[in-house]
């Protein structure tokens, strides 16, 4: 029995020293991984589960990194050129921050109470474990509540890695630890990036990252076509205006800045960021470079330049109720003549008068935002007039984008058609004497400018506005400005009714459109109009086939 008993004990000494030498072996496994160790957090004064917070602070490393991953891929324009100089393309922008990458797990300590014959082991495992993982231990300390201290010489081999940080007395432990992540994600970053990002101080770091966050929500709602006020822009771009001037030269933060100011009009801070960047050719990264080289930067100076020069008209009371009342009328009319046209009725919009020189149709409202100065131009309402009718047939997916970059000008192409067919309406024209131009002296209107410039043209989509359109499918990609895209529909559809008539192209169009509730895209609408008009005679089918032709859309 006897005999027995000591195997059993033997055997399981043997276990227990297996077991330490796979847990060694792993140990010393992990060191050979680039990730970094972040010991129980000390808090001194206090009682505290230092492990937990270990764990917590472990956490806010890896959200804060994640989101900023984040940021990064919907801020980066797709494709290896720079980003577009439209001003109404979504947001995309050479970040000034790369997406952090610093990988941490937490460092446990073994609690082994062990003896082998007679030798306690488990202080010599922490020991061991210890002096193995100290060249790549983050270690963190709190002091009372109102100092921290961030130890991150493992991430600065051969200097010194001591961070202090100086909290708000009345800081409570969750914020204190959410600063020494931000602390611990500055100091990585900047091991990379230089003195640009160590010189900024730990609140301006915070600032930077908070409105690269808020930008990246902007250009996901831009994206998706939803509502951005210049307020939204003014906001950050007041934030971040003191940053700039406490920081080194930064070319990618003040292109950053440039293009926030751009999207808040406040166009003379955006054309003095613009010039500084252009001439910053030399300090810039590779991307920002490109886009230098590529005139990017210098198309942006002249559009800013040209804007901060013009101001829209002032209207008087009296004018802008009477101005009201007209854009009123004219989206009654639109919609009483498309309710007709469509064979539904659908809820009439209402209207809401903006400041900015914009129109736009709100969905989840049904509510039209026109600037005053649209009575002048009843195209550009009844285009989004017709939004309400399109959603009718094809739900969300022509406002939301959710099926392919091309759906949201798809839908554009539809509003410019609809558009189109009531402009010539109400100024008794055929397809053969209108201009096929939309907001015809928009300039003019918008700024006092002598030059009667469209803002669309469907005849020839690469001569009017401020986005150049297109009206070749090859040469679609995913940075066209989608009011430049639909230039493709659009010709098409002038190509079609200079054939048949406006009445029949309008005809076909809106055949064809429960065919494309499934797959928003040219290639469909395409097929769909050309499989309508098939249906309707030989000249129809001619017409259509040729207009897809023309604009390269072969379904």
């Amino acid at each position: 029995m006897e005999t027995l008993t000591r195997g059993l004990l033997a055997l399981a000494a043997t276990c227990v020293l297996v077991a330490c030498n796979l847990w060694l072996v792993r140990l010393i496994w992990s060191f050979r991984q680039p990730t970094f160790l972040i010991s129980p957090v000390r808090v001194t004064g206090a009682s505290s589960d230092g492990l937990l917070l270990a764990n917590m602070l472990h956490a806010r490393i890896r959200m804060i990194q994640s989101q900023l991953q984040a940021a990064n891929r919907v801020l980066i324009p797709a494709g290896d050129g720079p980003p577009s100089a439209s001003p109404t393309a979504a947001m995309s922008l050479i970040t000034p921050l790369p997406p952090p990458s610093l990988p941490t797990e937490i460092l446990d300590p073994p609690d082994v109470a062990l003896k082998v014959s007679g030798v306690d082991i488990g202080g010599w495992l922490h020991w061991l474990q210890s002096t193995i993982s100290e060249e790549k231990t983050l270690n963190f300390t709190i002091h009372s509540g109102k100092t921290a201290v961030a130890d991150l010489t493992a991430l600065f081999p051969g200097k010194e890695g001591i961070v202090w940080l100086n909290t708000a007395t009345d800081a409570s432990i969750p914020e204190i630890i959410d600063a020494l992540a931000y602390v611990t994600i500055q100091a990585s970053l900047g091991h990379h990036q230089g003195e640009r990002v160590t010189a900024l101080s730990h609140d301006e770091f915070r600032i930077l990252t908070d409105s690269l966050l808020s930008l990246s929500d902007l250009a996901e709602r831009q994206k998706r076509e939803m509502i951005v006020s210049k307020q939204r822009f003014q906001e950050i771009s007041a934030k971040l205006r003191t940053l700039s001037k406490q920081a080194l030269r930064w070319p990618e933060l003040d292109y950053m800045m440039a293009l926030i100011a751009e999207r808040a009009e406040e166009f003379d801070e955006a054309a003095r960021l613009y010039r500084i960047v252009h001439d910053s050719a030399g300090t810039a990264g590779d991307a920002l470079r490109t886009a230098i080289e590529k005139d990017e930067i210098a198309r942006h100076i002249i559009r800013c330049d040209a804007l901060r020069s013009r101001k829209p008209p002032v209207y008087s009371a009296q004018q802008s109720a009477a101005a009201r009342q007209r854009i009123e009328e004219i989206l009654t009319d639109a919609w009483r003549r498309y309710a007709v046209l469509f064979g539904v009725e659908v809820p009439k919009p209402s209207l809401q008068i903006i400041e900015d020189m914009n129109l736009y149709w709100q969905p989840d409202t049904n509510t039209i935002h026109a600037m005053i100065m649209a009575d002048q131009m009843p195209d550009t309402v009844a285009h989004e007039t017709a939004n309400p009718f399109l959603f009718h047939i094809l739900g969300h997916s022509h406002t939301q984008q959710m099926q392919s970059p091309e759906s949201y000008p798809v839908a554009l192409t539809y509003c410019a058609a609809l558009a189109s067919w009531y402009r010539q309406k109400i100024n008794n024209q055929t397809a053969q004497t209108a201009d096929w131009v939309l907001g015809s002296g928009f300039n003019w209107v918008a700024f006092g400018d002598k030059k009667d410039e469209p803002l669309r043209s469907l005849r020839s989509p690469s001569h009017a506005g401020t986005n150049t359109g297109i009206a070749d499918y090859a040469q679609l990609d995913q940075k066209t400005e989608p009011h430049a895209a639909a230039g493709i529909g659009a010709k098409a559809f002038y190509e079609t009714a200079i054939r048949i008539g406006t009445d029949a192209a309008i005809r076909v169009w809106i055949d064809a459109l429960p065919a494309l509730k499934a797959n928003l895209t040219f290639p469909a609408m395409a097929a769909a109009t050309i499989a309508v008009a098939d249906r309707k005679g030989e000249s129809e089918s001619k017409a259509v086939r040729r207009a897809w032709s023309l604009v390269n859309v072969h379904p």
